[in-house]
């Protein structure tokens, strides 16, 4: 089939006009996790893979299993090499290229739409962060496994071990392209089944077709699947490095607290976009949903639930959902008597179309545009000051600084960082225990006093007032209306804590150091 130059070149425009624009949007905002990463791939190419933490005073002895290892590596060599922008780009260029990888240029005006609220939907969530791969990697196994079904004698999903081997050691987001995987198997074995036989007769699934010649057996799934599984084995942890995957989905208690395990509609990140995505395709996908793929429905259907419990899934579920949201946007055209849209959109070229799709696109992007140029506040100021006081007095250290303290000053050792909220070990929760301190619960200087901390680094929070205040402006109206509703921060273990400033000062805690960003106390 001759592909049509003109499409080739819009493709490859939007391509770049995406691009640039997660460029300038995210160019900004450093990741809490960027320090950690950076100083880890360092570490690993001086030391080998960590065995046990490297990095807190708090538990030193815990057995840590990095799953993004040579990712870290990865980000260490490029940004000694080129540098953080370049690091940027080649980033944001591997998730740009997840939401391209499954369209089809047969029906390419059918894919612009959800490619690009998609993208934008999110935009918040992309950066120098290794979930960019696995959503790269999730496109792919979703274009292998598809051409693969729909024709017999492809030999693409073979490709699915090789593709886990590299995947499990770049991110630990391998066991969700796993859980695919072995869902569509299950499903390919359902529909063998005289039940499901009997579904698509009964004509309560019409978009449902059985043809037994030209499906991929249950059995060659099977063992593609348990191949792919036994490639995730080929990694410096071995069987161990599911550990920390069920650690990490496990763990109800960071759902609570860590912004991006927050459900979908409780974090103020949630944007016009989200909404819009989920609006459209939903009002489009529920009237017709006995027309689309049992695979694809069922894939759909739980990736919404994942995303809806944990917002960090949000971005799996669009590169999921935009061929079925392309599907039924054609389904819908086809419903359509062809006077209405001739009506409608006779007289308007499709070059104008886009002009105008571009217009509202950047309209919406405008308050992302905004908070681009607001960079995320880092104690870069108090590192000279923390390097003057002595390696031996243990600090305590704001949560989300962690990640940027190894990477500033790695030789003193810090209370958590971002690897950290899911650690447990014998009767020692850091997490837990960093949230007793900061909230000031009672009990919290008896905790001080365990740990033997000596400084505390704190945000300067009567400093950043003002940026506090304009970003709550920020917030949707669900999330300020959730926030008003004592039953509900009752339930989710949250109060208003009292200063741990204050606090401190008044059991004679003494301000050392103060900027516009950070606070540091001695005792």
């Amino acid at each position: 089939m001759k592909i049509p130059i003109a499409k080739i070149i819009i493709l490859l425009v939007s391509l770049f006009f995406l691009l640039i624009i997660g460029y300038f949007t995210t160019l900004n905002w450093l990741d809490p996790d960027f320090g950690w990463h950076l100083k880890t791939g360092e570490l690993i190419l001086e030391r080998g893979v960590p065995k046990i933490d490297w990095y807190s005073f708090t538990m030193p002895d815990f057995l840590w299993i990095d799953h993004e290892w040579l990712t870290d590596v990865f980000i260490f060599k490029i940004n000694s090499l080129f540098g953080f922008k370049i690091l940027l780009l080649i980033f944001l260029f591997i998730a740009t290229i997840a939401f391209f990888v499954s369209i089809k240029l047969k029906y390419f005006w059918y894919y612009f739409f959800p490619v690009f609220f998609g993208y934008f939907s999110c935009l918040n969530f992309f950066g120098i962060r290794p979930q960019m791969i696995t959503l790269f990697f999730i496109a792919v196994l979703l274009k292998l496994i598809d051409s693969s079904l729909k024709n017999p004698n492809s030999r693409l999903i073979y490709l699915c071990p090789l593709l886990f081997l590299i995947w499990t050691n770049l991110h630990g987001g391998f066991f969700a392209g796993l859980f695919i995987l072995f869902l569509i198997t299950a499903l390919e074995g359902f529909k063998k089944t005289t039940l499901f036989k009997k579904i698509i007769s009964g004509k309560h699934f019409s978009g449902q077709k059985f043809k037994e010649n030209e499906s991929k057996t249950i059995f060659s799934l099977l063992i593609i699947s348990i191949i792919s599984f036994l490639a995730t084995l080929v990694n410096p942890y071995g069987i161990r490095i599911y550990e920390e995957v069920f650690r990490s989905i496990g763990d109800s208690y960071v759902g609570l607290y860590i912004t991006e395990w927050l459900p979908l509609f409780f974090s103020t990140g949630t944007n016009i976009f989200q909404i819009s995505y989920l609006a459209v395709f939903l009002g489009l996908l529920i009237p017709q949903y006995k027309e689309i793929e049992l695979n694809h429905l069922t894939l759909a259907t739980i990736f919404l639930a994942f995303a809806l419990l944990h917002q960090r899934h949000f971005p799996i579920y669009v590169i999921i959902t935009i061929p079925i949201f392309a599907e039924v946007l054609f389904q819908t055209k086809q419903k359509i008597p062809s006077e209405k849209l001739q009506f409608l959109f006779g007289g308007i070229k499709k070059w104008r179309m886009i002009l105008i799709f571009i217009g509202i696109i950047s309209y919406g992007l405008h308050p992302f545009l905004a908070n681009s140029q607001r960079s995320i506040s880092y104690p870069e100021k108090a590192i000279s000051f923390l390097k003057t006081l002595p390696l031996s007095e243990n600090l305590f250290n704001e949560y989300g600084w962690g990640g940027y303290l190894i990477w500033k000053i790695p030789e003193r050792k810090v209370f958590i960082d971002g690897r950290m909220p899911i650690w447990r070990k014998d009767d020692r929760f850091i997490f837990g225990d960093y949230l007793k301190i900061e909230k000031t619960e009672k009990g919290f200087q008896e905790i001080l006093a365990q740990y033997e901390i000596k400084i505390v680094l704190l945000r300067n929070n009567k400093k950043e007032g003002a940026k506090i205040n304009n970003k709550a402006k920020t917030e949707n109206r669900l999330s300020r209306f959730l926030k008003r509703q004592n039953w509900l921060l009752k339930a989710l273990r949250i109060s208003s804590e009292k200063s741990l400033k204050e606090e401190l000062i008044k059991s004679g805690w003494q301000v050392i150091y103060e900027d516009e960003t950070a606070i540091i106390l001695r005792c």
